[in-house]
Formats: C-alpha cells, sequence, structure tokens
C-alpha cells in the first residue's frame, strides 16, 4: 500500500477500516493506492496492482464503460452509479462512488473511488420488479382494480384500472374517500359502509355493491381488501382491489329466472346431456309422466316410449344423431310410468354451449289435456 501524498497515514487507517475496497487512481487512471479489500477482490497483491492503469486491471470493455463517469470526476464532480458488469464468469452490481481529490492548487490530480457490492440488492430488485410485472399483468388480465387509503393522512388512491371501473377522470379526483362514497349507490351506501366498519376487527373483508358512474350506468362492484397495521397495532392503511360483477350478477338473474320458470312452467321440460341420459327434469315432467326425478335422472329419454311410433319421435328429447334444428313440434303418444299412453307433443331440441362445445340438449314435451 502507498501513502496518499500529506495524508500522514490517517487516510490509510481509515481506508482498511472500511470493509467496502477502495483505491485512489491519478488523472491518468493509473492505481496510487488501494485497500486490502481491493486488493482482496481482484487477487492481487499491492506491488502487482499499484503502478498499472485501470483498464489493465478491469479490462478494456469494462473500462470504456466506466471512463465517461472518471472524466466525469476528473472535471470536479462527485459521481455516483450503479454499475453492472460480468467478472469472472459472474454477473456482479456495485454502487460506485467517485471522489475527486483536489491538490492545494485546487486542482484535480486524481480520484478516490469506493464500489460496495450490491449484486444481492440488486437479484432482489430484479425479483421483486418480476413479481410486481407479474401481479400486473394479472390484476390487468382479471380486471382488477386496486385502492388503497392512508389512515394518517386520509389521502385514497386509485389505480388506472379503478378509474375505469368507476368511469372516474383521474383530473376531477380528490383523493378523499367523499369521491368513493358519492359514486355508492345510494340504496347500498349504509350497508356498504357498517361493513367497511367491521374491517378493523377482521384480517380480511369483502363485500359487493353497485355504483352509480357520472353517465348515470349502474354498475356491480366486488371489493376485497385489508387493514395494514403498524407495530403496536394501529391501523396505519386499507388496501383493496375492486372487480366489475355487472356481467355476472345479469347472468346469475338470468339463471334464477330460468330456473324459475323451469319449476312452474306446465309443460314438461326434459334435460339430457350428449348420450341422451335425462340430467333433470321440472316438476312438471314428474307430475305428467309419473316418473319422479329420482327414477328418470341417468336413464334415456326412451323410457317415455310408447311403442306405437319409431324411435325418432322420441329422440329430439336428447338423441345426439339428426341434423341440429331448433324449434317444432311433433305429435304422438308417451307412455306414463303406469304404462298408460298419453298423447304428447315433444318439441325438437335446444342445444346450450359451454366453452363453444356442444354440452346438452333440452326439450319440453306438451300433453293435452
Amino acid at each position: 500500500m502507498v501513502v496518499i501524498r500529506g495524508s500522514d497515514g490517517w487516510v490509510d487507517l481509515v481506508a482498511e477500516s472500511i470493509s467496502d475496497p477502495i483505491a485512489y487512481v491519478d488523472a491518468d487512471f493509473v492505481y496510487r493506492f488501494a485497500n486490502s479489500a481491493y486488493l482482496r477482490f481482484w487477487k492481487k497483491t499491492a506491488d502487482q496492482l499499484l503502478g498499472t492503469t485501470v483498464a489493465s486491471n478491469v479490462g478494456q470493455d469494462l473500462f470504456s464503460r466506466m471512463r465517461p463517469e472518471l472524466e466525469r470526476c476528473l472535471r470536479g464532480e462527485h459521481v455516483h452509479w450503479p454499475l453492472d458488469a460480468e467478472l469472472k464468469g459472474t454477473s456482479c452490481c456495485f454502487d460506485i462512488t467517485l471522489t475527486p481529490f483536489i491538490n492545494d492548487s485546487d486542482q484535480v490530480d486524481g480520484i478516490l473511488m469506493m464500489a460496495r457490492d450490491i449484486s444481492d440488492v440488486r437479484a432482489l430488485q430484479l425479483a421483486q420488479a418480476a413479481t410486481l410485472q407479474e401481479l400486473q399483468l394479472a390484476l390487468d388480465t382479471a380486471h382488477l382494480g386496486v385502492w388503497r387509503q392512508n389512515m394518517v393522512t386520509g389521502r385514497m388512491d386509485w389505480s388506472d384500472e379503478l378509474f375505469r371501473i368507476y368511469g372516474v377522470d383521474k383530473a376531477s379526483f380528490r383523493h378523499v374517500v367523499e369521491d368513493w362514497r358519492q359514486r355508492v349507490h345510494p340504496d347500498d351506501l349504509e350497508a356498504v359502509e357498517a361493513r367497511f366498519s367491521e374491517m378493523a376487527s377482521q384480517p380480511v373483508y369483502d363485500v359487493c355493491f353497485r355504483i352509480v358512474r357520472p353517465d348515470g350506468a349502474v354498475r356491480h362492484v366486488s371489493t376485497s381488501g385489508l387493514a395494514l397495521r403498524a407495530s403496536d397495532g394501529s391501523i396505519t392503511e386499507f388496501i383493496g382491489v375492486n372487480q366489475d360483477i355487472t356481467e355476472r350478477k345479469q347472468q346469475e338473474e338470468s339463471l334464477r329466472q330460468a330456473a324459475a320458470i323451469f319449476s312452474s312452467t306446465s309443460e314438461a321440460v326434459v334435460v339430457t346431456n350428449l348420450e341422451g341420459r335425462i340430467t333433470d327434469v321440472n316438476p312438471a315432467f314428474c307430475s305428467i309422466t309419473g316418473f319422479s326425478r329420482r327414477e328418470a335422472l341417468g336413464r334415456k329419454s326412451n323410457l317415455l316410449k310408447s311403442g306405437r311410433h319409431d324411435a325418432a319421435l322420441i329422440r329430439p328429447c336428447g338423441h345426439p344423431s339428426g341434423s341440429l334444428v331448433s324449434g317444432g313440434v311433433r305429435s304422438g303418444t308417451a307412455r306414463r310410468a303406469e304404462s298408460s299412453i298419453r298423447s304428447c307433443s315433444p318439441s325438437a331440441p335446444s342445444w346450450m354451449r359451454a366453452a363453444s362445445r356442444l354440452a346438452m340438449w333440452v326439450s319440453s314435451l306438451i300433453f293435452p289435456s
């Protein structure tokens, strides 16, 4: 190790007490000083390093990336930047600090270089960034809007997707909870606020409510989230996600209506799978045919055959063969459970699809009084 001129040994002492690699180079980028940590990192002795150039030590490619920063420092700037490098077959990242060394004439005649290995920190940052990207992709794919409310300042923040869900212009948002309250459907506001008041005592929460967009459209929204707490247990922040579930609510309502019609219609309705086996019947079917639901489920629809017609009459009640024609009525007879024969008019089947594939057949049997 060499002593920096005029240091009286104190610079050496300080440099040796620091675990980060430290070196001093002159204006020609020639090493004049290096602490033990710097020598250990490059696996060199002082005699091997001092008097050589930075370029010869780190390699020309890496030096060409360092040189613009070194020249900035020679102009009197304090320079600080992260340096990614491939050293000895290993990807590394260093936090580099360059300090100009000023002589008695106020001229920069050298640079004090300090490098801190932040490879582990950078790897963690990259992993966190990748996780955030994956999270953002999941949020975007599911159309989830994120909100958070700071309980210390009262500030509320929304993600871009949440602005889209609520139909709100960012410029008009004041970042206060009242902005949200004004958009909750008046008939739901009291119940929603009561539900939110319970958040403090629950690890997670979820609630569904309606909102009114600025254009007057009413949408159904589902929200879930949690409370973030300080070390003393006090709540510092609420964070949650919103999803527009209007289409799902509409589908659920359609299913409820269909179920009501299925149960209350006076026509016998039969649902079969693609193999022609009965998967459901309505109460009218049981009342008219005398077959209980348990007796009918899993059986072929030909259990109604009277023997007076060919199989084509009952075939629309779930047989997978034939052309796909929805609508139309045939006339004939069908057998009841106790073997009596009744006139009936089986409709041509309607078919339902799931995931773009034919999933089931639905047909009705009309038995005249």
